[in-house]
């Protein structure tokens, strides 16, 4: 068994599991926990290749033909069974090539410990724990050392006036956390942002 954390944009999502299966641990965003470990549906496979441009299942089918190519070369560059072409970027990272959204993939011990995505505004890190120091979450944990995470509520949502009349529908999120002080859920960020006119 291997096991993934799933990082998009910095924040942590869940687990991948590679077994006999493929398998997720969703962090349910409404609750701030673990929903329990089940298979990958085709489905859900789609939504996270569109959200983050990974094929979760291609990298599990695969994952054999990443370790053949890249573990123990000594190769800068290589083609793999599949065609792709990676390049040693430094002792551990090796980049994708002549690819749109890249999959990167991070070396360390002599195996593979993670992979990184870019897609425009997004980030996505696959990380074995312990080794989140060979990716861009070392700069995030700098910054948000004690940052606590929370769940999230909805909102509401709002139609707002765009300057040439029209009117856009948008969902809000907030964090959902509870004053310490007042022992209550604060509505004052909400009150005071979306409900100005």
């Amino acid at each position: 068994m291997i096991k993934f954390k799933l990082y998009i944009s910095g924040l942590y999502s869940g687990n991948v599991i590679f077994d006999g299966d493929l398998l997720i641990e969703k962090l349910n965003p409404f609750t701030n926990k673990i929903e329990s470990l089940k298979p990958i549906s085709k489905e859900e496979n789609t939504y996270y290749l569109n959200l983050t441009k990974i094929d979760l299942k291609s990298l599990f089918n695969n994952f054999d033909v990443y370790t053949k190519s890249l573990v123990n070369t000594d190769k800068d560059t290589v083609i793999n069974n599949l065609g792709e072409t990676h390049s040693k970027l430094n002792e551990y990272i090796w980049v994708q090539r002549n690819k749109k959204f890249p999959l990167d993939i991070i070396i360390v011990d002599n195996k593979i410990v993670g992979f990184i995505c870019l897609s425009r505004e997004t980030c996505t890190i696959l990380i074995m724990d312990g080794y989140e120091e060979y990716t861009v979450l070392k700069e995030w944990e700098k910054t948000h050392k004690n940052e606590e995470i929370y769940s999230i509520r909805f909102g509401g949502n709002y139609m707002i006036d765009m300057k040439d009349g029209i009117k856009l529908s948008t969902d809000v999120y907030l964090p959902d956390f509870v004053d310490s002080a007042k022992k209550s859920t604060d509505n004052s960020y909400e009150n005071s942002i979306w409900k100005r006119k």
